[in-house]
C-alpha cells in the first residue's frame, strides 16, 4: 500500500510537497484520523502519503465543520498563495489558514528549502529574459514547464514564481516596445 501512494504522490508529502525519503521514511497517512473514521481506516480513497512532521502536526485533527484542506479533492491554489518561499491563505480562507497553520507550511526547514528550489528557477528563467537564441530559449522554457510539473519538489511554490515571473518578463518587453 505504501509503495502505491508513494508512486501516487511522486514520493512528495501531499502536504508540504517535500520529496519525502529526502528527509523522512514517509507516513501512510489518514486524511480523516481513523480513531474518529475507524471505517476509512483501510479505504484508499482516505489515505495519503505524508512526511513525518506533516503527518504528526496533522495528528488527530477533526472537524467536519472546518477540515484540513484535502490533498486529493480540494485545489490548494483556491485556499493557499505561494508568495516566493512562503504559503500564506489566500483572503478569506478559513480552511486555507487552517492548513497553513496547523501543518506549520512556514517552518523554517521548508521556507529554507523552498528558497533554494526558487533560486535555481530564478537563474533558468533569467537565462530565458537574457538570451537571444531562440532554440536555446526554447530548451530553457521546456525546462522550466518540466520543473512545474506536479511531480516536481515545491512545484506550488515553483509555479506561482514562474507564473509571475512570465508577468514581469511580459510587462518588461511591452514597456521596451513603446
Amino acid at each position: 500500500m505504501k509503495a502505491l501512494l508513494r508512486a501516487e504522490t511522486s514520493d512528495k508529502c501531499a502536504y508540504c510537497e517535500s520529496k519525502v525519503p529526502h528527509v523522512d521514511y514517509g507516513d501512510v497517512e489518514h486524511i480523516l484520523p481513523k480513531s474518529v473514521k475507524p471505517e476509512l481506516r483501510y479505504d484508499y480513497s482516505n489515505l495519503t502519503y505524508a512526511c513525518g512532521i506533516c503527518n504528526n502536526k496533522k495528528g488527530e485533527y477533526y472537524d467536519a465543520a472546518m477540515p484540513l484542506l484535502d490533498p486529493y479533492r480540494d485545489q490548494p491554489d483556491e485556499h493557499l498563495i505561494a508568495m516566493g518561499p512562503m504559503v500564506f491563505r489566500s483572503p478569506a480562507s478559513d480552511r486555507g489558514l487552517l492548513t497553513q497553520k496547523r501543518l506549520d507550511l512556514n517552518r523554517p526547514s521548508l521556507v529554507e528549502q523552498r528558497a533554494e528550489r526558487l533560486e535555481a528557477i530564478a537563474t533558468l528563467m533569467d537565462q530565458i529574459a537574457r538570451t537571444t537564441n531562440d532554440a536555446i530559449k526554447q530548451v530553457l522554457v521546456e525546462q522550466v514547464e518540466r520543473e512545474c510539473e506536479s511531480d516536481k519538489e515545491y512545484a506550488f511554490v515553483v509555479r506561482s514564481y514562474v507564473q509571475a515571473t512570465k508577468t514581469l518578463l511580459e510587462q518588461a518587453n511591452q514597456g521596451g516596445a513603446n
